[in-house]
């Protein structure tokens, strides 16, 4: 699973809010993924919850699988590019 979060509070969002979820469809075979895009579904996965805009702000990734998470975070700019932030969370 993936799952994408905010970080943090902001008028327009609260910490913890999921913005993107995706899974694995039925059980088996996990499909490898080399590359993931926002709000693109891969095959093989089903989005469990729909990608919502995302706004200038501190969010989180998590990976799940096989029962371990690995996290990394990322920061949307006010011009709407994003960062690696993992380094400073």
């Amino acid at each position: 699973m993936i799952t994408v979060q905010a970080l943090g509070q902001n008028p327009a969002r609260v910490g913890g809010v999921r913005y993107w979820t995706i899974a694995v469809a039925g059980r088996g075979i996990v499909p490898d993924l080399a590359k993931v895009t926002y709000g693109e579904t891969p095959t093989g996965y089903v989005a469990a919850a729909p990608a919502l805009a995302l706004f200038p702000g501190r969010y989180e990734l998590n990976i799940t699988a096989a029962g371990r998470i690995a996290r990394s975070y990322f920061r949307v700019q006010d011009d709407g590019s994003v960062i690696d932030a993992t380094a400073f969370y």
